[in-house]
């Protein structure tokens, strides 16, 4: 079965106060709750490209047999496993383009697991590169690669980039760059080493020194100085390491307590830290960018918790706390402005813009996910995700109607204010 190789025309949305359009641009089979569809999107089975025009989705043919469906083909052929000798080998979407799905998984008819090409023109595989057991993917805007086991018979932990697989011992850290090169910091022997890998092989290979009882917590790539924070008995230190210090805010070097985190802006100008100052006290945080604090308090944050404005020149927070009931409760938080929510409300996604006021936010109730772009709140759906700026400046975002359709919802109505 195939469908349209063009995207069907938009409806339009003219409300008051709101201008925007709504695709529908691939459809599910069978109905699923929001809880079913999180957990597709969290294992990779429900994918969008960025644009989120392009939809691919892994589809149960019977016990043994899967697909990958997109949204300009349905792709019946070629097949995957999805158990091998008993053991369930879980497709995984990795990458969605217009013309192309990359996918790990093991396709009917081959032995060799590993991270494959379907062409969605001629739905034809095209092994990549054989890559035995995916442990993790990291997505960013500069990049993609994965941690897992190289090959069966070797069973030596290797990263796979577009570039090429890398033979890996103890990965500390690892990053995209903007070049498109992936920056690690890793311990071989005992030693840490710092290096990155791109498209021109390796570049900048250095052992990091470090002192006794030193330990490293984070590499960043900041104004092309590369920015370490470690740990040591008594607190922290972040200092730039392999050349002077010439970035154009103030690093101070030691810090009481933990450095946890380091985020580096879009175009590599601005570097965000969050650090627990008292080690006895594991909820006190306070979080810095370019050395200004923004927020301190009784609060948690992961990785996945800060974003930044479009130009780099402003972030947003997600801080989590308890509640009185010890409920989890969220707050946005940006150098401008603090907005909170409801506990019990969770705040999926969220977009700040330039000015430090927050621009969009999915929340979610545990039933329904609610968008909602500047005061403009957007139909409740089982699921909502991947909220973007478009090209133009507007916003979009994705989502799946009740009728299990999914869409690609733009908001352009800031754009008719300028």
């Amino acid at each position: 079965m195939s469908a349209q190789r063009t995207l069907q025309p938009p409806s339009s949305i003219e409300r008051p106060f709101l201008r925007g359009a709504i695709h529908q641009v691939h459809a599910l089979v069978g109905s699923r709750d929001s809880t079913k569809l999180s957990e597709l999107i969290a294992t990779d089975r429900l994918a969008v490209s960025q644009d989120g025009f392009y939809v691919a989705s892994v589809e149960q043919v019977d016990e043994l047999l899967e697909r990958v469906a997109h949204n300009f083909e349905r792709m019946s052929s070629p097949r995957f496993y999805s158990h091998e000798n008993g053991e369930r080998v879980e497709t995984r979407i990795l990458h969605v383009a217009a013309d192309y799905v990359l996918v790990w998984g093991l396709p009917v008819g081959s032995r060799v697991r590993g991270v494959y090409e379907l062409r969605v023109s001629r739905p034809r595989l095209k092994l990549v590169r054989p890559f035995a057991l995916l442990h993790r993917v990291h997505r960013s805007s500069h990049g993609m690669f994965l941690f897992g086991i190289g090959t069966e018979d070797s069973g030596t932990n290797h990263v796979w980039t577009e570039h090429g697989v890398l033979p890996i011992e103890d990965i500390r850290t690892a990053t995209a760059v903007s070049d498109g090169s992936f920056l690690f910091l890793e311990q071989i022997d005992g030693t840490s080493y710092r290096y990155r890998f791109g498209a021109r092989g390796f570049v900048d290979w250095f052992p990091v020194l470090q002192a006794q009882g030193e330990r490293p917590v984070a590499l960043a790539y900041v104004q092309n100085q590369y920015v370490l924070a470690t740990r040591t008995q008594i607190g922290s230190r972040l200092c730039v390491i392999g050349g002077a210090n010439t970035l154009s805010f103030p690093l101070e070097e030691t810090w009481s307590g933990d450095i946890e985190h380091l985020w580096v802006s879009p175009g590599e100008r601005s570097l965000a830290w969050l650090v627990r100052p008292d080690r006895s006290n594991s909820s006190h945080r306070a979080l810095y960018v370019n050395g200004a604090l923004v927020h301190e308090g009784e609060f948690h944050m992961d990785d996945k918790d800060l974003v930044w404005a479009q130009t780099g020149s402003m972030l947003g927070a997600r801080i989590r706390t308890e509640d009185a009931n010890g409920q989890e409760k969220h707050t946005i938080v940006t150098p401008e402005v603090e907005q909170d929510f409801p506990s019990g409300t969770f705040v999926r996604e969220f977009l700040v813009d330039s000015e430090g006021k927050v621009a969009a936010t999915v929340t979610d109730d545990g039933e329904s996910c609610y968008p909602k772009i500047y005061n403009r709140d957007f139909q409740a759906v089982p699921l909502a995700w991947n909220l973007t700026w478009t090209p133009e400046n507007g916003i979009g975002f994705n989502s799946v109607l009740p009728e299990s359709v999914v869409c690609r919802t733009t908001d352009t109505t800031e754009l008719l204010r300028h």
